[in-house]
């Protein structure tokens, strides 16, 4: 074989092996609540790389790579994923993009540790904050309440508000340096009551303007009953209840919506009635007309 031959063959072999593989930049996608299990991640990562690759990426004769990392912002989670996308063997065959899962490196867990940490100390201290009775009175006010929500997302916000703004500045930071685009990223805390219970709520950090959105999504009182937002949601509510004084309230705050429950300890159903007038709320009297 002459010089000339030998060096079109090697360019030929170069060019099967070294050309049959192309990898691309690195992409990130954020993931909360909404994908949650392998299949759902995989899935994400395969509609991302269809909607994102071109045409000639798609329809090529060559094998197509790419890594995608799956982040959560909020626990500095990462999952990683090498995509490929396989060339079709004839005309008609549909794109076929394989996903597997691969070990996420630390300079992606690094690059997201800012946010986690900032979101770490929010939760430490959203934890540790209680609302005031003079804000909502109690557990069971948040029935049918039009300003519970609100006073609660107020006062949240005013105690909140330097590590609300540590977290919104990490996260614009962390998001510009990943390419993505900043997202009311959903948290779900638990806060006490002064009056006993507790109430947990989702917030939301918006960048623009700063500021925290908050919505009620659980009330459970000092009984460790669940109390239902709406008041048709009384209807035959079995409560546990340690304390006259605490049956009592309860029915001080439901008869107006015409519910009431009997006046004793232990357990006890809440059912729909007309309120009795003779009612003082003393042990064993009931709080409906027969």
């Amino acid at each position: 074989m002459n010089k000339i031959s030998f060096f079109v063959l090697f360019i030929t072999i170069f060019s099967f092996f070294g050309m049959s593989k192309v990898y691309a930049e690195d992409g990130y996608l954020q993931c909360y609540e909404e994908c949650t299990t392998d299949l759902e991640k995989k899935h994400k990562v395969r509609s991302y790389v269809y909607s994102n690759a071109s045409i000639s990426e798609l329809w090529t004769n060559i094998r197509i790579y790419k890594t995608v990392h799956i982040i959560n912002l909020n626990t500095g989670g990462v999952n990683s994923y090498r995509a490929t996308i396989v060339p079709p063997e004839y005309d008609t065959d549909d794109v076929n993009i394989q996903v597997y899962e691969i070990s996420a490196s630390s300079i992606v867990k690094n690059k997201i540790k800012p946010a986690a940490d900032a979101f770490r100390n929010l939760r430490k201290a959203a934890n540790a904050v209680t609302i005031p009775s003079s804000v909502v009175p109690g557990a069971w006010d948040f029935i049918n309440c039009a300003y519970c929500e609100n006073n609660v997302n107020d006062f949240v916000s005013r105690t909140l508000q330097g590590q609300i703004e540590t977290v919104t500045t990490t996260i614009a930071t962390v998001t510009a340096v990943l390419g993505l685009t900043y997202t009311a990223i959903p948290n779900t805390y638990r806060i006490g009551l002064e009056a006993g219970g507790y109430i947990e709520v989702e917030m939301k950090l918006l960048n623009t303007p700063v500021a925290l959105t908050l919505k009620v999504i659980k009330v459970v009182d000092n009984n460790n009953n669940t109390v239902p937002l709406i008041a048709a949601g009384l209807k035959n509510l079995g409560l546990q209840i340690a304390s006259f004084v605490d049956i009592i309230n309860i029915n001080n705050k439901i008869k107006d919506f015409n519910f009431g429950a009997p006046v004793r300890m232990g357990y006890v159903r809440i059912r729909d009635c007309t309120p009795n007038p003779d009612y003082t709320g003393k042990p064993g009297q009931d709080p409906c007309e027969p």
